[in-house]
């Protein structure tokens, strides 16, 4: 599970966006194993991802699910990172979110209480392969200083990192190998969010 609060609404007050992994229990749990036969950990696509959560603040100390209403078609995936920004610089905060295995999401605010994914189309849904990774937190920055905020995501053991840099309207460009960043991540899992703030 990963959360972010933003004032997607701009009423002041701080809403919350709760990003969920898989649907999973002891009792349905399913039981898989190694390649040598031992039971182990089940990969992430044995289970239904679990429906993400938009959950707005009433601005009296209590929230309400507005996760119906304000994303548009019900998108989701297993999501182990989520960040908001403003990525268009419409003045309008965005959520991004970094899920495992799947494309990730970019939900762009419509300023009428509504988001939409264009994660494909800006170019922030898989890496420059066209393939999804496997995303476990995920940071915005300006990092390269051009005023407006980039997309570090972090990847499972095997996987390269990807620097997503944005060109002031949300479309996104992979430069994790120009950059070099992405060859150190093949070793280690990297997990949460926090880059140097800009």
């Amino acid at each position: 599970m990963s959360a972010t609060f933003v004032d997607y609404d701009r009423d002041g007050w701080l809403d919350l966006y709760v990003g969920n992994y898989v649907s999973y229990t002891v009792e349905t749990g399913e039981t898989c194993k190694t390649p040598a036969g031992v039971p182990g950990y089940c990969l992430p696509q044995v289970y239904s991802p679990q429906p993400d959560h938009l959950y707005r603040n009433r601005g009296d100390g209590t929230f309400v699910d507005t996760t119906t209403t304000a994303l548009e078609g019900g998108a989701f995936g297993r999501a182990l990172g989520v960040v908001a920004a403003d990525f268009d610089t419409d003045g309008w905060i965005d959520i991004y979110v970094a899920n495992d295995g799947q494309e990730n999401q970019l939900l762009m605010n419509q300023g009428d209480g509504t988001f939409r994914n264009e994660g494909v189309l800006s170019g922030s849904a898989v890496n420059a392969y066209g393939r999804p990774g496997a995303g476990m937190g995920v940071d915005a920055g300006d990092l390269d200083r051009d005023g407006d905020e980039d997309l570090f995501v972090t990847h499972f053991i095997g996987k390269t990192n990807t620097l997503y840099t944005n060109n002031g309207t949300g479309l996104f460009v992979d430069r994790s190998a120009s950059t070099g960043l992405g060859p150190p991540s093949l070793g280690s899992t990297g997990f949460g969010n926090r880059l140097g703030r800009h």
